[in-house]
């Protein structure tokens, strides 16, 4: 944790978590190129048209970024994730097909990278945000998650809960 000089998300309201009028969002939504995936991509497509009418019909500019080839048609931009269509990569003896599928682990790993993104200009801004952290990691007390669970929840309970 950092020294109290420092800001913090849970005691102090960055320029990025502060509350305010929206005027132009993101909206980022992972949908699936093949396989058995019918019901996650039209529930994503179905969730994803509802929060964009909904943030429109509020006067809020909506950029539609998505991953998955069925929901690209609906996109203002586009993320390829590279991967081939029928995307299983690991063959299992004895079984005519392959699991695993790499679409799932490039989602990820897009997602990531833009996690990754943001943490850098929020560090740039000199904004701390408290992250939950393995364990396992050298001068990372045990404690340590559990803290930042603890100013999460502080933090949700000071701006309200949006799901209430």
């Amino acid at each position: 944790m950092g020294s109290d000089s420092r800001k913090t998300a849970a005691t102090t309201v960055t320029p990025l978590l502060e509350v305010r009028e929206e005027r132009r969002v993101a909206l980022l939504a992972v949908g699936a190129n093949r396989g058995l995936c019918g019901a996650y991509n039209t529930t994503v497509a179905r969730e994803t048209l509802r929060a964009r009418t909904e943030l429109v019909d509020r006067g809020v500019a909506v950029d539609l970024v998505v991953s998955g080839k069925r929901l690209a048609d609906a996109a203002d931009i586009a993320i390829d994730n590279c991967v081939e269509p029928e995307d299983a990569g690991v063959p299992i003896e004895g079984r005519p097909e392959k699991v695993a599928a790499l679409s799932t682990v490039a989602a990820i790993s897009i997602s990531m990278a833009l996690v990754a993104e943001v943490g850098r200009e929020l560090a740039a801004r000199h904004v701390d945000l408290s992250t939950f952290v393995s364990p396992n990691v050298a001068g990372i007390g045990p404690d340590h998650n559990q803290q930042v669970f603890q100013e999460y929840t502080a933090f949700i309970r000071r701006i309200g809960d949006p799901t209430a």
